[in-house]
């Protein structure tokens, strides 16, 4: 390779790499602000994540509000009723079956005796049962008025739910019997069900040890299972609702969103909690950034290809054909002229201008 081609090719691949360095820096404001933008994007995002399901565990307490006030209307109803008045348990087992049937979120109801033992139930019962122990059962004692349990494992349904109490009495006001509506989670089964969370998301509900006593959707752990992220969760469950974004066990970062249920005084606490995985949770804002970084990505490399071969088209060749003239006349051709064609714009001009200047140094000489 000669010194005059090896120093054109030098100079060649230099203007290229400016060419291609003007684009960078171009570009990299764009680059800067696409993330800057992405990272607002994110904190709204989040913040709106949040809102959504914060706005969806206070319409499903709101929803269980409602639930509490029409079963304390039917146990009012039920406490006012004959048969329950005369206390005839056939006519009770028969009256409760009958509620039973047309209210299908409860899973049992019942008629406890004053001392503890259960006297009808509208689910047959093979065996004895005692209930005196069940919170509801003592609260009703103490106040005499409607009462709210805790979400709990039924001992005659054998299912998870919560149970409501309200008193019989007689015409002294004396409790002779307690009256309890078992609420299944079916209301909550189907309130998840068509909340619109989100695919691969999950919902517990679980008890203030942990203890799992609801799933959506179901999976091989049954209820019972521990929720073992609950008691690192604990300490920042500050308030009755709230969101939280935390890693659990295997590492993964999770939205979780809990509203506290209904309970009475003294009661085991229970909490309703969305799960949201973080990549789900953010999915949609995700795909944005990735198709806005894409897009980024493929302008910046038409660009920078763009610089490479049509530079080397409209800058570099015609400074190559301006310097290989100027280096013949400084060598004593002095006939040398550049062809205008293909010459646009300044460069139009310089290859003017150094064909004039060099027609006068021609003339001079």
């Amino acid at each position: 390779m000669s010194e005059k081609t090896f120093r054109t090719s030098s100079q060649n691949v230099g203007v290229r790499l400016a060419l291609v360095l003007l684009i960078l820096v171009s570009t990299l404001p764009l680059g800067v602000i696409t993330i800057k933008q992405t990272q607002q994007d994110r904190l709204r995002e989040i913040e709106e994540t949040k809102a959504k399901f914060l706005a969806l565990v206070k319409l499903l307490v709101l929803r269980e509000k409602m639930l509490v006030n029409q079963t304390m209307i039917i146990l009012q109803s039920l406490a006012l009723s004959e048969p329950i008045k005369k206390m005839n348990v056939e006519e009770v087992n028969g009256l409760l079956r009958n509620i039973l049937s047309s209210h299908l979120i409860y899973a049992n109801f019942g008629l406890i005796g004053r001392d503890g033992y259960l006297l009808a139930s509208a689910l047959p019962v093979k065996e004895k049962v005692f209930l005196g122990d069940r919170l509801y059962f003592k609260r009703v004692i103490q106040n005499k008025g409607f009462s709210v349990g805790e979400y709990q494992i039924g001992r005659v349904t054998g299912k998870p739910g919560i149970n409501f109490a309200y008193p019989v009495l007689d015409e002294s006001g004396e409790i002779v019997a307690v009256l309890f509506a078992a609420m299944s989670l079916e209301w909550l089964q189907d309130f998840i069900r068509v909340s619109g969370s989100p695919l691969g998301s999950k919902f517990l509900l679980v008890d203030e040890g942990g203890s799992i006593l609801m799933r959506y959707p179901f999976t091989e752990e049954k209820a019972g299972d521990k929720f073992e992220e609950l008691s690192r969760m604990k300490e920042k469950l500050d308030f009755d609702t709230g969101t939280i974004i935390e890693k659990d066990e295997a590492g993964v970062l999770n939205l979780y969103t809990y509203a506290q249920l209904i309970s009475s005084p003294g009661a085991m606490k229970a909490y309703a909690i969305f799960i949201i995985p973080e990549e789900i949770a953010f999915s949609q804002l995700r795909d944005r950034m990735n198709l806005e970084l894409l897009v980024l990505l493929i302008v910046t490399s038409l660009a920078l290809m763009g610089a490479w071969f049509m530079g080397d088209l409209l800058i570099v060749k015609p400074i190559t054909r301006l310097l290989d003239a100027t280096l013949k006349i400084s060598k004593g051709e002095l006939s040398t002229r550049i062809n205008p064609q293909g010459l646009y714009g300044q460069f139009s001009l310089m290859g003017k201008a150094f064909n004039e200047m060099a027609e006068n140094i021609e003339k001079d000489i």
